[in-house]
């Protein structure tokens, strides 16, 4: 499969969702989210209690060190799973990509029709 810059005769558009503008649906999208998140912390907590992220009976540099790795951690995330994103588009033809953070989330994008 490969990106067209022109849409066949007989499309027709469905379905848009514009997470910017439809504020309803963006909030179902972000609910939907935490709540995955919090299925996935409580498992993450089975597997490793939280206890040990608090733990400050080796000082206060292992502590820093624990939490810095796991902001690091989750920023890293973030960027290679855009990246992801943007390797996608890229191998089915995409021209351009933007990627931007909205605040809200971060984003891989392309205004190349599919």
């Amino acid at each position: 499969m490969h990106c067209t810059q022109t849409l066949p005769e007989n499309y027709r558009e469905l379905l848009s969702i514009d997470l910017q503008k439809d504020k309803k649906t963006a909030l179902l999208v972000n609910m939907a989210a935490v709540g995955a998140m919090v299925v996935l912390a409580l498992i993450g907590l089975l597997l490793v209690p939280f206890r040990t992220l608090l733990d400050f009976s080796q000082g206060f540099g292992p502590y820093f060190l624990r939490l810095g790795a796991l902001l690091a951690g989750m920023f890293a995330y973030i960027v290679l799973h855009e990246l992801t994103h943007a390797a996608v588009m890229k191998a089915y033809g995409a021209k351009k990509l933007r990627f931007g953070f909205t605040g809200m989330y971060a984003y891989a994008g392309s205004d190349t029709k599919i």
